[in-house]
C-alpha cells in the first residue's frame, strides 16, 4: 500500500515486498527507486523527506545522507561533510560551523563540585560581527581567544552573520562561570571585542545563546521550561532586549508555533517525540540531543547584560527543577518576577535595568 498526497494505491503483499520500501520519516511505502538506505542510521527514507524536509544534508565524502545538525563545512574544500569525513585545517582560527572544539568536548567545574557527580552544565554561544575595516575578524577572534583561554573556548563561522563569528564555550558549571578567574577572563574579552570595533548588540543578526545539559534536567523540568517561558513571554521578551521583528524571527514563543498540548508534554516526558519534530527558531530549542538551548537573548558585549542573561537562565533552570508539576508554576507574573529578582542580585539589577 502506498500513500502519497492524500491518495492511496493498493498492491499485493508480494509486490510491496519486492518493489516498495517503508520510509521511517513520513510513514509511507514508496517505490524503491524513490529513496535510499544510505543514511546516517541505515534506515530507509524517501528522497522527498531527505531533500525537502531541511533536516538532512548529503556528505560529499561518503555519499551518505546525514542530519543537518551534524554536518560540517570545510573552508578549504568548500563542501559539507559528516563528522567522520571532515578534516579541519590545523591553522584555522575560526573553524567551520558545528565543527566543535579541536580538543573535544570537556566539562569544567570547580574542585569541590567534582565529588558531587555534577550533571548540570552551561554552554555559551556569543555571536559578533566586525564593522571596523582596520581589524579583520580573524585577528579579532585570535586575540579574543587568547584572553578567553583556548582550552575553554573556540570560534566558528556562522552563515547568518556578516563578517562575523561566534565564540563557543566548553560546558561549565554555573559556579565555575562565576568564579573570579573565569569572570575576569570573560569581562576582559568583552572589553577587547568592543575596543576592536566588534559589535553584538548593535546588529540585526547577533544573539547570545545558552545551552544547558539535558543530563542535569528531568523530562518534567523541560516541560516546565516550555510552560513558564510561554506563560511569561512578556518578561522573556523584555529581558531578551531584542526588537519585536528579531524576536519573532529567531526566538518565537512555543505557543506561536504549535499548541503545547498534553500529547506534546507527554511525548517530551517519555522522550517519544523525535528531536527533528521541534522548531529550532523558538525561545527554547529542543532539537539538540544533549542540550536544551535558550535562544532569545540579543547579543551583547556588556558584561552586566552578559552575566544578567546567564543568571536568568540559571534561575529558569532552578525553578523548573523545583516544580514537580506544571501546576506548581506560579500563574502570577508579579510573583514570577519577584522569584527571579530574589535569585541573585545580578539578576535583580539586570531586570530593573530593563524596566521589570
Amino acid at each position: 500500500r502506498r500513500n502519497r498526497e492524500g491518495s492511496e494505491m493498493y498492491v499485493c503483499e508480494q509486490c510491496c515486498d519486492d518493489s516498495y520500501s517503508y520510509c521511517t520519516d513520513c510513514g509511507r511505502y514508496v517505490k524503491n527507486e524513490e529513496g535510499t538506505d544510505s543514511t546516517f542510521d541505515g534506515d530507509w527514507r524517501c528522497y522527498e523527506c531527505l531533500d525537502d524536509s531541511g533536516y538532512y544534508m548529503y556528505c560529499a565524502g561518503c555519499d551518505t545522507y546525514c542530519r543537518e545538525c551534524d554536518m560540517l563545512y570545510s573552508e578549504s574544500r568548500h563542501e559539507w561533510f559528516c563528522p567522520d569525513c571532515y578534516e579541519e585545517d590545523d591553522d584555522t582560527v575560526i573553524h567551520s560551523y558545528h565543527s566543535g572544539h579541536k580538543g573535544g568536548l570537556q566539562f569544567f567545574e570547580l574542585p569541590h563540585e567534582r565529588a558531587q557527580n555534577q550533571q548540570l552544565y552551561f554552554g555559551i554561544e556569543l555571536e559578533v560581527e566586525d564593522i571596523v575595516d582596520r581589524y579583520d575578524i580573524e585577528t579579532i577572534a585570535e586575540e579574543t581567544l587568547q584572553v578567553l583561554d583556548t582550552e575553554l573556548w573556540h570560534c566558528e563561522n556562522d552563515g547568518s552573520l556578516t563578517d562575523g563569528c561566534e565564540f563557543i564555550s566548553q560546558p561549565m558549571t554555573f559556579e565555575y562561570l562565576n568564579s573570579p578567574r573565569i569572570e575576569r577572563k570573560i569581562k576582559s574579552a568583552l572589553a577587547l571585542l568592543s575596543s576592536k570595533g566588534a559589535r553584538s548588540y548593535d546588529t540585526s543578526h547577533c544573539g547570545l545563546h545558552f545551552h544547558v545539559s539535558r543530563a542535569g534536567l528531568t523530562p518534567q523540568a523541560i516541560v516546565n521550561l516550555l510552560v513558564m517561558t510561554t506563560r511569561f513571554k512578556e518578561v522573556v521578551f523584555k529581558l531578551s532586549r531584542r526588537t519585536e521583528t528579531n524576536f519573532q524571527r529567531w526566538s518565537r514563543a512555543y505557543d506561536e508555533i504549535t499548541e503545547l498540548t498534553p500529547a506534546i508534554k507527554s511525548g517530551i516526558k517519555d522522550d517519544t517525540i523525535p528531536y527533528c519534530n521541534f522548531d529550532r527558531y523558538c525561545m527554547i530549542n529542543l532539537t539538540n540531543r544533549a542540550t536544551v538551548e535558550f535562544r532569545f537573548f540579543r547579543g551583547t558585549l556588556n558584561p552586566d547584560s552578559f552575566y544578567g542573561s546567564l543568571n536568568f537562565i540559571a534561575f529558569l533552570v532552578s525553578y523548573s527543577l523545583e516544580c514537580e508539576t506544571e501546576s506548581d508554576i506560579t500563574s502570577s507574573m508579579q510573583d514570577f518576577i519577584l522569584k527571579a529578582k530574589n535569585y541573585s542580585s545580578v539578576l535583580k539589577n539586570f531586570m530593573e535595568k530593563v524596566g521589570l
